[in-house]
């Protein structure tokens, strides 16, 4: 994870060396989200992302964004027992996930002003995950639950790899772009337990420049 903010760390200095700060080459966007989380996991789930960044060159841009991913919901039961007697009641652990994510994009070709150009994002990103495990049916009168999943929340580093496509309409751009997402679990040459899934990620948006680029 250091080298590749080592890498976004180049990007903005190298972009910083060529031109001044500029308002006009600030940007945002909106896209709909589908990640696809892998491992044990195994879980699907459709998002909306939202970021804003600044275009330092024709070929370079840097984005903040962040993620909101909707509720997943697992079929699960909970074992209750009046100490006499026990029963399984339905219920369903609810996993919530969002991601603040920092994007280097690297436009390949000419330039991100073509009608058609593609990108290589690269990046890291923080994931924060919450889960609750909640009964389908009322606990019968006298009962316990006896493995009910306590609420609580993972958190981990994240690093972003993909490629996109853009579209330049009007004043406006559409994207669509897919990375392969890994937990990040070493920090400055030490190993540190993570427990964010690998997944792929998919974003489907339209990209607006604050500024007037090239004419378009």
């Amino acid at each position: 994870m250091k080298k590749t903010l080592v890498f976004l760390m180049a990007i903005a200095i190298a972009g910083g060396a060529k031109a001044q700060f500029d308002a006009s080459k600030l940007f945002a966007s909106v896209s709909g989200n589908y990640t696809m989380y892998k491992g044990d996991f195994q879980q699907k789930t459709p998002g909306v992302k939202l970021d804003i960044g600044y275009s330092f060159t024709e070929k370079i841009r840097v984005a903040l964004g962040y993620t909101y991913h909707l509720p997943i919901r697992v079929a699960s039961s909970v074992s209750a027992s009046d100490e006499v007697n026990s029963k399984s009641i339905p219920s369903e652990v609810v996993y919530n996930f969002s991601t603040i994510s920092v994007l280097g994009n690297y436009t390949f070709g000419e330039s991100e002003d073509n009608p058609i150009s593609f990108y290589a994002p690269l990046g890291v990103g923080y994931v924060m995950a919450k889960y609750k495990e909640e009964l389908k049916e009322s606990m019968p009168p006298g009962y316990t639950a006896m493995d009910l999943l306590p609420s609580g929340s993972q958190n981990g580093f994240i690093l972003n790899f993909g490629l996109g496509g853009q579209y330049n309409f009007a004043s406006a751009r559409a994207f669509a772009d897919a990375s392969l997402v890994l937990a990040a679990n070493k920090v400055n040459d030490q190993y540190v337990e993570n427990y964010i899934p690998p997944h792929f990620a998919f974003n489907l948006g339209i990209r607006i420049p604050f500024g007037d680029r090239g004419g378009q």
